[in-house]
């Protein structure tokens, strides 16, 4: 359905960089969708948009779907505000995934090499509601989880927890794994049901990898290491052209 973007700049208030920023991000998200449109707003000039709207502080951007007459205003201009404006306004669902905590698994919020901070980011900017589970107070992996992330666990999870993630598993829940050497036994056997053996030794290519790192290994379609789904079982590399193991 179609959007439009109402942004509310008082003109001798706003900075000149502030606006450019927000014009340059309109201008883009126009360029890519027939469906979007904009316009701005100078709210002291024109308080009954303003007030038609609820717009208190400025500048803000207000989108809104005409055919279902929802809005949501942003007062910070980034990609990932615009997007999740968007949707709000479009009615569209945020997914939810959830990271499995409480066993020593990779931080969240750490920028280290060990850490999830840049990939949850890049989650974000997409509209993923990412969300911290720690199964011993819950209990259950919640219906609504679309993906369950378990990263570098290095606590084994109890009999609960297990028949929590086993449960998930057979209702056609979705789970990415992510382990180190040693990963403790409850999450190999969590695998191991559906076929998935975790061997304990890293891989190393000498031939094609990352940087000259050879326990960074590099899979490429162009030269026949990724086959596709003509061969029964390994689809999921189907659609990917270079994967990287690091």
């Amino acid at each position: 359905s179609p959007v439009i973007a109402n942004a509310f700049f008082v003109e001798k208030q706003t900075s000149d960089a502030v606006k450019q920023q927000a014009e340059d991000l309109l201008n883009e998200f126009q360029r890519r969708s027939d469906n979007f449109s904009y316009r701005f707003i100078d709210p002291e000039l024109n308080r009954t948009q303003a007030l038609k709207y609820d717009v208190q502080t400025y500048p803000t951007i207000v989108f809104e779907d005409p055919e279902n007459g929802k809005i949501q205003g942003i007062v910070r201009f980034t990609e990932q505000e615009f997007v999740t404006g968007i949707l709000v306004a479009s009615d569209v669902q945020q997914k939810k995934v959830r990271v499995l905590i409480g066993h020593g698994e990779s931080s969240q919020t750490d920028r280290a090499d060990t850490g999830l901070d840049f990939a949850i980011e890049g989650m974000q900017r997409d509209n993923y509601r990412v969300l911290p589970l720690n199964l011993k107070q819950v209990g259950e992996v919640p219906e609504d989880t679309a993906v369950l992330i378990i990263a570098g666990p290095d606590k084994d999870i109890d009999d609960t927890e297990f028949e929590a993630l086993s449960k998930y598993v057979t209702s056609g829940g979705h789970i990415l794994a992510m382990y180190d050497p040693g990963v403790p036994d409850g999450f190999n056997v969590i695998l191991a049901t559906y076929g998935l053996a975790i061997g304990e030794q890293p891989v190393a290519d000498a031939v094609s990898n990352v940087g000259g790192e050879m326990l960074t290994p590099m899979l490429q379609k162009a030269n026949g290491q990724l086959a596709g789904s003509s061969i029964s079982g390994i689809g999921i590399v189907d659609e990917i052209s270079v994967s990287f193991f690091p």
